[in-house]
C-alpha cells in the first residue's frame, strides 16, 4: 500500500478522480459507459504527456524518478487502468436494465469526440465519424443513420435512449479520436440504446496512414457483436487492406467538410480535393469528392456544360482506382442522367452503388430523382422514403421528398410532409411549404410570404433568388416574383442562373411564350434540372404545345409504362 500510495503521488490527480468515480457507491455518480472512462483516460494521458520537454518531446511522464520507481509507476498505471475497466464493467452489469434480447438491426454512429483539445482538428474527428458510417453502411442487413442526421448530436447532452428514439435505432456507437503527430487513436463503444447497456468497447492505435484500416476493423467488430449477417462481398470489402497518405487524407476531409455545408462552400471544397489528388493521384475518394463538388455546382452555380463533364471525368477516374466505391458509382450515375440523358446507364450505376452500400442515403435520394423523371413514381417514392429513413434530420433530403411526391401527383401527401417539416425544422426556408400549399390551391399565410420576401432581399446568389421566384409565382405574389425574374434575366448573360427555374416561374405566372423560350434555353445548355420537365406540375398548361413536346421528345425519354 505504501508503494502504491507513493506511486500514485507521481501520477496525475485526474487518474485518482477517475478511479474514485468508478468505485462510487451511488450508481448515478459512476460513469455511465466505458467510453466515458476511456475518454477521461485519454485526457489524462495527454495531461501527463504535457509534462515532457515540449512540442515534439518524447513521452516521459516519470522522468524524475528512478528506474525501480519508474517500473513500479508503469505497472501501477496498468493495474489502475485494469481496475478502472473492471469497476466500470461490474458497475454497469449491476445497475443496467436487462437487455431487450431482440436483435440489433439499426444503429447510429454519434460524432466522435475530438480529444486533441484543438478545435481546428474537429474536421478530422468528423471525418473519422463519416468514414466509420460509410463502412458500416456497406452492411446490407443493417440500417445505419447517415452523417448529416448523426452530426446533429455533436456535443449533445441528451440521454442515449432519447437520441436512439429520435433516430429510430436500436443501438448507438460513440467514442473519441486522438491525433498526435503521425499516429491516431480511435476509441469506440457499442451501446444497446433500448437497455442503455454497454455491449462492447475497444481502443485502436495505428499510424495515420492506416486509419482506413481502423475504420474497417471497428466495423467488423461491431458486426460480430450484434451478430449481423455479412455477405461474402461485404466481408471482402471490410477485409481489404487500405492505406492513405496522411496529407492527402487531411486535404480530402477538409474538402468533404466544406462540401457537406453546401451553398458557397461547395466552390471552396474544390481546391482541397485537388490538393488531395496532387498529393496522392491514386486516392479514389478524393476523385469521388471532386466529382460531387462539380455535380452540385452544375445544379446551382455553373453551366452544366462546364461542370458535368468534369464530374463524369472525376467519377470515372475514381472507379478506375476503386470499382467498389459506391460514392463514385453514384456520382457517375448523376452526371450521365442529368447531362447526357443516358437513362439506362444511370440506373445501372445507381443500382450498383446501392448494392455496394445499401445505407448510402445520397444514392437513394438521387436515384429517386431519376425514377421520378422517368415517370416511375411508385419506385421514386420508395427510394426517397429509404433516404428519409436514413437521414431523418437532413432537411435537404426530407424536403426533396416533397418534390418527389409533387412530381408523382400526390399533392395531398406532399402538403402533409411539407407541413410536418415546417414544424420539425422551423428555422428552414418555408419555400417547400409555400410550394405545397400552392399546388393544392391553398392560400399561403401572410407570415410565410413575409418570410419569403425577407429571404429574397437578403440573398445575393442567383439560385436562391430563382427558387424564391418560382415559389412566389406559385403563391400569388406575382409582383415580387416578376421583380426577381427581371433581375435574374438581366444577370443571365454574365452569371449562371437556371433557365429552367425561370421557365417554371414564367409558366406559373401564365406567361407561356416566355416559359417556352426559357425551356429552349435550358435545352440548348442541357441545364441539369431539365430532366424533370415532363413531370413538373408548373408546366401542365404547356403540355400539348408543339414547342413543349419538341423539347420533351428531343430528350429521348424511354417509353412510359405504368408506374411501378
Amino acid at each position: 500500500d505504501e508503494e502504491l500510495t507513493a506511486v500514485r503521488s507521481e501520477l496525475p490527480d485526474r487518474l485518482g478522480r477517475i478511479i474514485d468515480r468508478c468505485l462510487e457507491k451511488d450508481p448515478e455518480q459512476r460513469y455511465r459507459s466505458a467510453a466515458e472512462v476511456l475518454a477521461d483516460l485519454e485526457r489524462t494521458r495527454e495531461e501527463v504527456r504535457g509534462r515532457g520537454d515540449g512540442v515534439g518531446a518524447p513521452f516521459r511522464p516519470f522522468r524524475s524518478i528512478g528506474r525501480r520507481r519508474l517500473a513500479w509507476s508503469l505497472a501501477a498505471f496498468a493495474a489502475l487502468v485494469a481496475i478502472v475497466a473492471l469497476a466500470v464493467v461490474l458497475g454497469r452489469r449491476a445497475t443496467a436494465p436487462e437487455a431487450s434480447g431482440s436483435a440489433i438491426s439499426s444503429l447510429a454512429v454519434l460524432p466522435l469526440d475530438n480529444l486533441s483539445g484543438d478545435p481546428s482538428q474537429d474536421y478530422f474527428a468528423d471525418g473519422m465519424t463519416e468514414l466509420l458510417i460509410t463502412d458500416l453502411s456497406k452492411i446490407g442487413s443493417l440500417k445505419v443513420i447517415s452523417r448529416t442526421s448523426a452530426m446533429q448530436f455533436k456535443g449533445s447532452a441528451r440521454p442515449l435512449p432519447e437520441i436512439a428514439e429520435i433516430l429510430d435505432v436500436d443501438a448507438v456507437v460513440q467514442g473519441s479520436v486522438l491525433r498526435a503527430g503521425d499516429e491516431v487513436r480511435i476509441t469506440a463503444q457499442l451501446i444497446d440504446a433500448r437497455a442503455d447497456e454497454n455491449l462492447w468497447a475497444e481502443s485502436y492505435q495505428r499510424r495515420l496512414e492506416d486509419v482506413l484500416g481502423i475504420q474497417a476493423e471497428v466495423a467488423r467488430a461491431i458486426a460480430r457483436q450484434i451478430e449481423v449477417a455479412l455477405t461474402p462481398e461485404e466481408m471482402a470489402r471490410l477485409d481489404t487492406e487500405r492505406t492513405v497518405d496522411p496529407e492527402a487524407l487531411d486535404a480530402y476531409l477538409e474538402g468533404r467538410a466544406l462540401w457537406q455545408r453546401w451553398g458557397p462552400y461547395i466552390e471552396q471544397s474544390i481546391p482541397h480535393f485537388l490538393r488531395a489528388i496532387e498529393i496522392d493521384p491514386d486516392y479514389a475518394l478524393a476523385h469521388a469528392g471532386l466529382a460531387d463538388a462539380y455535380l452540385v455546382l452544375a445544379h446551382f452555380a455553373r453551366p452544366a456544360h462546364e461542370a458535368m463533364p468534369l464530374a463524369k471525368q472525376s467519377a470515372l477516374r475514381a472507379l478506375e482506382l476503386d470499382p467498389y466505391l459506391a460514392e463514385a458509382h453514384t456520382s457517375l450515375a448523376d452526371s450521365v442522367f442529368h447531362y447526357e440523358w443516358d437513362w439506362e446507364r444511370a440506373e445501372e450505376e445507381f443500382e450498383r452503388a446501392l448494392q455496394l452500400n445499401p445505407g448510402y442515403a445520397t444514392a437513394h435520394a438521387w436515384y429517386s430523382g431519376l425514377l421520378a423523371a422517368l415517370g416511375r413514381h411508385d419506385e421514386a417514392v420508395r427510394q426517397i422514403e429509404q433516404a428519409r429513413e436514413l437521414e431523418p434530420l437532413n432537411y435537404g433530403i426530407q424536403a426533396f421528398g416533397v418534390r418527389v411526391l409533387a412530381w408523382a401527383g400526390r399533392h395531398d401527401q406532399a402538403l402533409q410532409l411539407a407541413t410536418a417539416l415546417r414544424e420539425r425544422f422551423p428555422e428552414a426556408s418555408p419555400e417547400m411549404y409555400a410550394m405545397a400549399l400552392a399546388i393544392n390551391d391553398r392560400p399561403v399565410p401572410g407570415d410565410i410570404l413575409a418570410a419569403l420576401e425577407r429571404q429574397a432581399e437578403s440573398v445575393t446568389l442567383p439560385y436562391p433568388k430563382a427558387a424564391l421566384a418560382v415559389t412566389l409565382a406559385g403563391s400569388g405574389q406575382e409582383e415580387l416574383a416578376r421583380e426577381l425574374l427581371d433581375d435574374l434575366e438581366s444577370a443571365y448573360r454574365t452569371t449562371y442562373v437556371s433557365p429552367y427555374m425561370i421557365a417554371q416561374a414564367r409558366a406559373l405566372l401564365g406567361e407561356s411564350d416566355a416559359a417556352l423560350f426559357w425551356l429552349e434555353e435550358a435545352l440548348e445548355g442541357r441545364a441539369a434540372d431539365l430532366i424533370w420537365i415532363d413531370v413538373e406540375p408548373a408546366f401542365e398548361p404547356l403540355r400539348g404545345a408543339d414547342r413543349f413536346e419538341t423539347i420533351v421528345s428531343s430528350m429521348d425519354f424511354p417509353d412510359r409504362g405504368p408506374s411501378s
